[in-house]
């Protein structure tokens, strides 16, 4: 592939930013895939990984800067499907090969509930990154806890829907809150009316 000429983003981590720019983003010339596609599907996922602090899986601004993003960059509309994620995150205390630390795992919106019922928290709304999210403590560290169901799906497919693209892909059917099934039938169903 093409390696893109564009600098990597500002960010409050500029190391990070780097990091992901040269072992990962800066290796894809994104226009030229597209123009050699018939659409591409832009995992807009994994903001948050194990190698960061715990965050939502995809925050609402972020996938927002993503399709502007491509938009800007000449990809036409019809050829992005939105990757929209249907399972969770979940940081947790570990002992790894250095030591003690933390790592997350992506985790069903069931297991999810589980771990809400488990240990009896509940949740809060992130209103600027459109998520459920909690936290608790187990001995002296804290358990993050982001999670992506019908709700924080909504603004993601009308993303999709308001900047007509083509569509959306889901990452992973069969973890997800079986919720967002409404909310495709219900916005699609807006969406062709419009």
């Amino acid at each position: 592939m093409v390696k893109s000429e564009q600098p990597a983003p500002e960010s409050s981590n500029p190391a990070y930013q780097r990091f992901l720019y040269e072992n990962w983003r800066g290796a894809f010339d994104i226009p030229a895939i597209a123009a050699a596609s018939d659409f591409i599907s832009i995992m807009t996922y994994d903001q948050h990984t194990a190698y960061t602090p715990p965050g939502p899986v995809a925050g609402f601004p972020w996938m927002k800067r993503i399709v502007a993003y491509l938009l800007d960059s000449g990809i036409p509309a019809d050829k992005i499907s939105l990757g929209i994620p249907s399972y969770s995150d979940y940081w947790y205390p570990t002992d790894g090969r250095t030591g003690p630390g933390s790592t997350r795992d992506e985790i069903s919106y069931a297991a999810a509930k589980d771990l809400l019922d488990r240990y009896q928290v509940s949740t809060e709304w992130m209103e600027d990154q459109q998520v459920l999210y909690t936290h608790w403590e187990t001995g002296g560290i804290f358990n993050w806890l982001f999670i992506e169901d019908a709700r924080s799906f909504l603004p993601k497919f009308k993303l999709a829907a308001d900047n007509k693209l083509r569509g959306i892909s889901v990452w992973v059917l069969g973890s997800e809150d079986q919720e967002i099934w409404n909310v495709i039938k219900k916005e699609s169903v807006a969406v062709r009316v419009k």
